[in-house]
């Protein structure tokens, strides 16, 4: 009889599961010897290899792990969800027992507050063991698995792929169920939808929530463990963690310092664990040392304070001692008659009600008008320097201009100084004003300073306020260095000083050498503070709303931000300064002479009619201010003054101002 196709039949094993495997149906027909041999020889080959095979799979480790799991079933309430993913790399319940004082909540104060409290017993990977290094597999598995997060989650746009995979799955099921519906008549999504949703069961989230909660109190309880020092070489070095994390959160980003920490977590235990003995030995030694120093510390403290204590006593004792002598003698003299009469002779003098006074006003000196004079010694002198000499002394300086110090010697001054710089001409116009003798050095603003004059002048400005103060006679170097003006003075009194910044040297000059009109002396007059006051006032209006908008309509290029600042400037003149400029009299305050006003602002008001002229600003701004007389009154007695236009070439300066400005803009 032939041979009949093999069928597939089942061998059983030890497990539930059945394999399929080649088999014959005609084992008990009868065949010739060799077809039997040849069958039979096949079956065997193929149901050892099949045996063989299964057996190896069954009896892997991995394949026990996933079906003890799956006989537990899901994870418990007690179960570590955060440890699950290691009860494959090692056999393991991952229950955590119930420490017995948690059940008791009498007990429960007892419980001590150690990893105890809150970890998985040793059958699971707990985290003490994982950090550890107790297995190296798992705690290097995780540190790489931590590890790679931290760079995906910095380079990876995971967040962007989770809402791109979900509007395309939206998208394809919101597609299917309209074509369904529109072509089959049924949505396509729609037949697949289950009966009952799926929901989280109760248990599970129970166990979840527990498991944060666990999570959240072993933080709580380590920082506690920390935070009161129950191991000081642990708070020493949460420490000297915060202390760099510190430093490092201002240069480091975010991702860096967390895969700096998580390397800190997982190695840190390791490199202590292969070098422990060295480490323990040297901790052991520092120990030792801090204690023994603390001990000499705290017995040098009592000795000191020993003595201190000795020492107050000893002086609280004498001191007692002398106060209880001083009593004793006061009593003694106030009973004598001969001390009781000579305090009467001594007693103030006291007038009846009505009776005149026994005493004039002329017993009483008039107080001094000016500081005393150096190298008067007797009161009567000073006295009669103050009241005789005082308006002798402003007369003096009102007809000189200050031309020689109170010594009598002259002033040597240097003013270090360029022609083409508005806030340099301050200077020049205080001088000439003053009528004070000075000697000029010109500096070279269009190359860099000399060594020489950054020792005499080594202010720096950051370029951003620089452009801003002077766009006009200033480089753009990164920081300007070497300014003008700056003053060097002499006088027999001050020797060799130098002084900088142009309204500080504008306001030196008004105040070394007074002038009733130029700036009055503080008590010169009784409207003197009032009349300074005002000058600063003014000054300080025209510097602060006024000029930034004259300079910022210079730096525009768009003609019609130039123009919006343009009538910004008008009106701000108009508003600020048209009001404090008096109805009569060329100058401020209604002088017919030169004024501290003048000498501060003058530079800045001739250069405004300038630009006009020479195309960097719009004429329609002249004509703005040709309609506030005050100030139009004003401005055109400034142009006719020597004082302020004898360093003034209008020509070289406006050329001047286009070239550096047009530098300016194209380096910005």
């Amino acid at each position: 009889m032939a041979d009949t196709p093999p069928q597939l039949g089942s061998i059983p094993q030890h497990s539930e599961m059945n394999i399929p495997t080649l088999s014959s149906t005609t084992d008990s027909t009868p065949a010739t010897a060799n077809g039997n041999n040849s069958v039979q020889n096949a079956k065997d080959t193929v149901s050892n290899n099949a045996s063989s095979a299964w057996n190896s799979v069954q009896k892997h480790p991995m394949t026990q792990n996933l079906k003890d799991t799956v006989s537990r079933g899901w994870p418990q309430p007690n179960d570590q969800p955060y440890f699950l993913i290691l009860t494959f790399l090692r056999p393991g319940s991952g229950k955590r027992e119930r420490p017995a004082c948690e059940d008791n909540l009498g007990a429960s104060q007892s419980c001590k507050l150690t990893h105890n409290a809150n970890s998985i017993n040793s059958n699971g990977p707990e985290l003490d063991s994982l950090l550890s290094w107790e297995n190296p597999r798992a705690t290097a598995i995780s540190f790489v698995s931590t590890v790679l997060f931290i760079f995906g989650a910095r380079y990876l746009p995971a967040l962007r792929w989770s809402f791109k995979a979900l509007y395309i799955v939206l998208g394809v099921t919101g597609a299917l169920e309209l074509f369904g519906k529109l072509v089959l008549s049924q949505g396509l999504a729609s037949s697949f939808r289950p009966k009952k949703y799926y929901t989280i069961p109760r248990e599970a989230l129970e166990a979840s929530l527990e498991d944060v909660e666990q999570l959240i109190n072993f933080f709580v309880i380590e920082f506690q463990r920390i935070f009161f020092a129950e191991n000081v070489v642990h708070t020493l070095a949460a420490f000297a963690a915060a202390l760099i994390s510190y430093w490092m959160v201002k240069f480091v980003p975010l991702w860096g310092l967390s895969l700096m920490a998580v390397s800190t977590i997982y190695l840190g235990p390791l490199i202590y664990m292969s070098n422990q003995e060295i480490i323990d030995h040297h901790v052991a030694n520092a120990t030792n040392i801090v204690n023994s120093q603390a001990s000499q510390v705290k017995d040098l403290a009592g000795h000191h304070t020993a003595r201190a204590t000795e020492t107050m006593k000893a002086y609280a004792g004498d001191y007692t001692a002398k106060a209880q002598g001083y009593i004793g003698s006061a009593r003694g003299r106030s009973s004598s008659p001969e001390a009781t009469s000579k305090s009467t002779l001594n007693a103030p003098t006291t007038s009846g009600p009505g009776a005149p006074p026994s005493y004039n006003s002329s017993d009483f000196p008039h107080a001094p008008k000016q500081e005393p004079t150096p190298g008067v010694t007797s009161h009567a002198d000073q006295y009669q320097n103050s009241q005789l000499e005082s308006q002798a002394n402003i007369s003096t300086m009102a007809t000189t201009n200050g031309t020689t110090a109170a010594n009598g010697i002259p002033p040597k001054l240097t003013l270090y100084t360029n022609h083409g710089c508005p806030w340099a001409q301050r200077a020049h116009i205080a001088l000439k004003a003053l009528n004070l003798p000075f000697e000029e050095i010109i500096i070279d603003l269009d190359t860099p300073r000399e060594e020489w004059y950054l020792k005499v002048n080594p202010v720096n400005h950051p370029p951003h306020l620089s452009i801003y103060l002077n766009p006009i006679c200033t480089d753009t170097s990164p920081f300007q260095r070497g300014l003008v003006p700056s003053l060097r003075i002499t006088n027999g009194v001050i020797n060799d000083e130098i002084i900088t910044e142009s309204a500080v040297v504008t306001q030196f000059l008004a105040d070394a050498y007074p002038s009733p009109t130029f700036f009055p002396a503080s008590r010169s007059t009784p409207t003197a503070p009032l009349e300074r006051a005002r000058i600063a006032f003014f000054v300080d209006a025209y510097f602060s709303k006024c000029n930034p908008l004259l300079f910022a309509a210079i730096r525009q290029d768009d003609p019609d931000e130039k123009a919006a600042k343009e009538n910004e400037f008008a009106a701000a003149i108009k508003k600020e300064i048209e009001p404090l400029l008096p109805e009569e009299g060329p100058f401020f305050g209604g002088s017919k002479d030169l004024t501290l006003a003048e000498a501060l602002t003058a530079p800045f008001i001739i250069r405004v009619y300038a630009f006009a002229r020479g195309g960097m600003i719009s004429p329609t701004v002249t004509s703005a201010l040709d309609a506030l007389p005050r100030f139009t009154r004003w401005a055109h007695a400034l142009e006719g003054q020597e004082a302020v236009t004898y360093s003034w070439d209008e020509e070289r300066h406006v050329r001047r101002v286009k070239e550096r400005m047009g530098a300016f803009k194209a380096k910005k």
